[in-house]
């Protein structure tokens, strides 16, 4: 009752069912994959396809919008997906220095402070700092690229 009355029982089922809603809306997407497969192989006749395709993307769609909805209302739903696409996204530009770097397009120097600039982020991002808090800048090296 305690916790229930904290809201820590909502913000879990909140969760729970955000976590369900992005699992249909990936197993959506798979099958939708898998149909496309299909046709370009001519692997069932089209017009089986074409209602299997309407299906599967009534189901996409239905799940993200429950999903885009629950996480609209939670805000503590909505800061934790912000976090982990941002970290998704810092992750892959880390890629990119790195692979530049292991391709000798990037300079030892250059590559240094890119991923010194890019660390920073992340290491902000895990302290809990702010999204608007990710410009250039801000206690990272200045980026300069030279070489």
């Amino acid at each position: 009752p305690l916790l229930r009355r904290l809201g820590v029982v909502k913000r879990h089922e909140a969760r729970q069912q955000y976590n369900l809603k992005r699992g249909e809306l990936r197993m959506a997407q798979a099958a939708l994959g898998e149909i496309e497969r299909m046709e370009r192989l001519h692997s069932a006749p089209p017009a089986v396809l074409r209602d299997l395709r309407a299906e599967y993307e009534k189901r996409a769609h239905d799940a993200a919008d429950a999903a885009d909805a629950l996480q609209l209302a939670q805000d503590d739903l909505r800061a934790e997906e912000s976090a982990r696409a941002r970290r998704h996204v810092l992750l892959a530009e880390k890629e990119e220095v790195l692979a530049d770097f292991h391709r000798g397009t990037l300079p030892p120097e250059a590559y240094e402070t890119l991923l010194g600039a890019v660390d920073a982020r992340l290491a902000r991002l895990d302290a809990g700092a702010p999204a608007a808090g990710d410009e250039q800048g801000k206690g990272e090296p200045p980026v300069s690229v030279r070489g």
